[in-house]
C-alpha cells in the first residue's frame, strides 16, 4: 500500500511538470495543477496514515476471532466472566488496535468486559464517538472509558462530553484536556516513558477530579502497554511487556472493584470487639457549619463510631485512652452521656485513660465519670493506678493505666508520687497485673490486654523520647509473653501500626478524628484473634440519623479532598525552608498523598516499591529535610508492616 501511494505521488508530480510545460491556456493549467495538488495532498495524508505500528504475533493470537460490527464502528469484544462493568478502549495514534489485545484479554479475565475499538485510519479523533454505538448496543451498569496516548486524549474528550453515561476514565500514558468534574479517574504511566509530554501531563492536574488515582509502573515505558515493538523516542523498558500489562490490568481491576464492587466487611467470627482510640472529644470545638477540620465534627464522629460498631455486630467497645481533649469535667460528662446511650443500645463499653484525660480532674474523679464503663464491673482494681481487670464469661480484659498525664492528677490512696509526667508502670501495678494474669490463666479464657501507650516501639523504650517512653514497659511486655497473651491494644501515636516481637503483637489504633476515621475490629474465637481495620461509615450514619450537614452526608469524599489539600499545604509549608521548583512541589504533593492513601488503605506494604519510584519521592525528601515527615516517610516505606490489612493470631492452648 505504501509503495503504491509513493508511485501515485511520483506520477502526479510528473503530470504537474508536463502540465506546466504544455501549451494549454493558463486557466486550464491552473485548474489541472490545483487538481494535481489536491490529489498529491490526499496521497500524502494516506501515506502518513499508512505508516503505523503493527501488532506483534502474540497480540494477534490474543484477538477474538471476528470483529463486532456496529454500524460504521468495528470493535473487538473481550467477553470475560463479568456482567455489570465494561471498558471501551481507544488505541494510541498510528497503532494497530490488535496490539492492545493482550492487555484487554488480561483485564477481561478479571471480570471487566472490554471493547477494543478499531479506529478509522488508526487515529482515535476520527472515531471519537465510537463509544455511542457500543453503549447503545450493549446493556452494562457501568461504562468505563479508557485509552492510550492520543487515544486517551480522545477518550477524555468523549468522557467530558458524556458525564452522565460514563462511570469512570482510565488513561494510559496520557492526560485529559478538559475539566473532569466529580468523575472517578485513574492515570497510569511508565517510569521510563520518554514519549509522554511530562510538562503537559503536569499542567493537566488542574483538570483532574478530586480523588483521582495515579500509578507509575516502575520500569515501564510508553509502548509497554501494548505489543507493537519499540516506539521512536521512547525510553528502554526495565520490565517485560507481560509484566507491565499484568500490572496495568491488575491496577485497573482493583480500581474498578473499589468503585463498583466493594468487598463486604467480614461477618463476625465469635465475639466481636470494636477498638477505638484517641477520640479527643471536645464540645467546645465545633464546626458551626463551616467544616474546617474533622475535629470540628468530634461529637458526630464519636456517635458514628458507636453506631458503626453496633451495625458491624460488635458486642464490646474498648476505648484505649485520650477520650477527651483535656480533662475538663464537662467534656467527660458529654462523652459519658454518649456511652450510656450506646450501652442502652446493646453495647458493652470499657474505657482507659490516656495522657490527655486527666487534669484538672484527678484519678478518682475519672473513675467516677466512667464507673459504668469498666470500673464498677471490674473483678479487681489496682490500688496504685486506674488499671482494672474484668473477667467475663467469654473473655478476660486486662485494662492497663500507663499514666503519662499530669503528676498532679495522681490522687489514688495507693498511688505513689511522681515528679514527672512520663508514662510508667509501677512495681505495685506490675505485681497486681501478674496476679490477674495468673487468675485468668486458671480460668482458661482468652486474655486481652489494652493500654494507651505503645510497648513494642523503639520510642517506648528510649528514656530520651519524652511523651512516648514507658518506664517498665518492657517488663509489662515480658509479663504478657510469660502468660501467653498474644495481643496488646494501644493508641497514642495517631497512626495505625502493627508491631510484633517474640510472640507478642501490638495493634495500634489511629486517631479517630483524622483521615480515614477508622477503628479496629477484633474477632475472638476459642483459638484465634482476628484483627481487621474498619473505616467508620460516616455517610451511612448521617443518612440513617437524618443529619442535614452536607459534609457529613458525603464525609468519605470530603475527607479525601481534605487529605489532598493537606498534602499540597504540607509541601508548600516545608518548601519555604527548603525550596523546590513548582513542578517538584506538585510531584512531592502527589507522592505524599499517594503514600498516605496507601497507608490508610492497608496497601502500603504491597505498593512500597512503587511509591519509592514515584518522581515526587526525591523532591519530597529534599523539601522535608529537617522535618519529622522526612525521616518518618522513609522509615515507613522501609519498615511498614505487611499486616495492616488484617491478620489472625493463633491462641496457645
Amino acid at each position: 500500500m505504501t509503495v503504491l501511494i509513493i508511485l501515485v505521488l511520483a506520477a502526479l508530480a510528473a503530470l504537474m511538470i508536463r502540465i506546466v510545460k504544455s501549451r494549454k491556456t493558463t486557466a486550464i493549467k491552473l485548474l489541472l495543477s490545483a487538481l494535481c495538488i489536491i490529489l498529491m495532498l490526499l496521497c500524502a495524508v494516506l501515506l502518513y496514515f499508512s505508516v503505523y505500528y503493527r501488532a506483534g504475533e502474540s497480540a494477534r493470537a490474543a484477538l477474538p476471532e471476528a470483529p463486532v460490527k456496529l454500524g460504521n464502528v468495528n470493535t473487538r469484544f473481550f467477553d470475560g466472566p463479568g456482567e455489570d462493568t465494561a471498558l471501551i478502549f481507544y488505541p494510541g495514534a498510528k497503532v494497530e488496535a490488535a496490539a492492545y489485545a493482550p492487555l484487554m484479554q488480561k483485564l477481561s479475565e478479571t471480570g471487566v468486559d472490554c471493547f477494543l475499538v478499531e479506529m478509522p485510519l488508526r487515529f482515535a479523533f476520527f472515531g471519537m464517538n465510537a463509544a455511542d454505538r457500543i453503549t447503545a448496543a450493549y446493556d452494562y451498569q457501568n461504562w468505563i472509558m479508557a485509552g492510550h496516548s492520543l487515544g486517551g486524549v480522545a477518550a477524555s474528550v468523549y468522557t467530558a462530553k458524556h458525564p452522565d453515561s460514563v462511570a469512570g476514565l482510565v488513561l494510559l500514558a496520557s492526560y485529559p484536556t478538559q475539566k473532569l468534574e466529580k468523575l472517578p479517574y485513574l492515570s497510569i504511566s511508565g517510569e521510563n516513558d520518554k514519549v509522554l509530554d511530562r510538562e503537559s501531563y503536569e499542567k493537566s492536574r488542574t483538570l483532574w477530579p478530586d480523588g483521582a488515582r495515579e500509578l507509575q509502573i516502575p520500569g515501564g515505558n510508553h509502548a509497554g502497554f501494548a505489543d507493537y515493538g519499540p516506539q521512536r523516542g521512547d525510553g528502554e523498558a526495565g520490565i517485560t511487556l507481560a509484566e507491565q500489562q499484568t500490572r496495568t490490568a491488575e491496577a485497573i481491576s482493583d480500581w474498578i472493584n473499589t468503585l463498583f464492587r466493594p468487598t463486604p466487611f467480614p461477618a463476625a467470627e465469635g465475639l466481636r470487639v470494636a477498638v477505638g482510640s484517641d477520640l479527643h472529644l471536645d464540645p467546645d470545638n465545633r464546626s458551626n457549619g463551616a467544616a474546617l477540620s474533622a475535629a470540628g465534627y468530634n461529637l458526630e464522629l464519636v456517635d458514628a463510631l458507636l453506631w458503626d460498631a453496633r451495625e458491624q455486630g460488635a458486642e464490646i467497645v474498648l476505648l484505649t485512652g485520650d477520650l477527651v481533649n483535656g480533662g475538663k469535667p464537662h467534656r467527660h460528662e458529654a462523652l459519658a452521656d454518649k456511652l450510656h446511650r450506646a450501652e442502652e443500645a446493646g453495647l458493652n463499653v470499657y474505657v482507659l485513660p490516656g495522657n490527655h484525660d486527666l487534669a484538672p480532674i484527678g484519678q478518682t474523679e475519672f473513675a467516677g465519670y466512667y464507673a459504668d464503663f469498666g470500673f464498677d464491673e471490674a473483678y479487681s482494681r489496682d490500688e496504685a493506678s486506674l488499671s482494672y481487670c474484668v473477667m467475663r464469661d467469654d473473655l478476660t480484659l486486662l485494662m492497663m493505666d500507663l499514666g503519662g498525664y499530669s503528676a498532679g492528677a495522681i490522687d489514688l490512696p495507693g498511688a505513689g508520687k511522681r515528679s514527672d509526667n512520663e508514662a510508667f508502670v509501677s512495681e505495685a501495678t506490675l505485681a497486681w497485673a501478674e496476679d490477674m494474669l495468673r487468675e485468668a490463666s486458671k480460668r482458661g479464657l482468652p486474655i486481652l490486654c489494652a493500654g494507651h501507650f505503645n510497648l513494642l516501639t523503639g520510642e517506648s523504650r528510649n528514656p530520651e523520647s519524652s511523651g512516648y517512653y514507658v518506664e517498665n514497659g518492657e517488663r509489662l511486655a515480658a509479663l504478657l509473653r510469660r502468660f501467653g497473651v498474644p495481643l496488646y491494644l494501644s493508641g497514642h501515636t495517631h497512626v495505625r501500626a502493627v508491631h510484633q516481637e517474640e510472640g507478642l503483637t501490638e495493634q495500634v489504633t489511629e486517631y479517630l478524628l483524622s483521615y480515614p476515621t477508622s477503628y479496629t475490629v477484633l474477632d475472638i474465637t476459642d483459638d484465634t484473634f482476628r484483627c481487621l481495620p474498619r473505616r467508620v461509615n460516616v455517610d451511612a450514619w448521617a443518612a440513617e440519623t437524618r443529619q442535614t450537614d452536607k459534609t457529613l452526608l458525603r464525609y468519605a469524599d470530603w475527607q479525601q479532598e481534605q487529605l489532598k489539600a493537606y498534602s499540597v499545604e504540607n509541601v508548600e509549608y516545608m518548601a519555604k525552608r527548603n525550596p523546590i521548583s513548582s513542578r517538584e512541589k506538585k510531584e512531592a504533593s502527589a507522592f505524599f498523598y499517594a503514600v498516605m492513601n496507601a497507608l490508610y488503605d492497608g496497601e502500603l506494604y504491597e505498593k512500597r516499591e512503587e511509591m519509592k519510584a514515584m518522581p515526587g519521592a526525591e523532591p519530597f525528601y529534599r523539601c522535608a529535610e529537617g522535618y519529622a515527615y522526612g525521616w518518618w516517610l522513609k522509615d515507613l516505606l522501609e519498615n511498614v508492616s505487611p499486616l495492616l490489612k488484617g491478620y489472625t493470631l493463633k491462641l496457645k492452648q
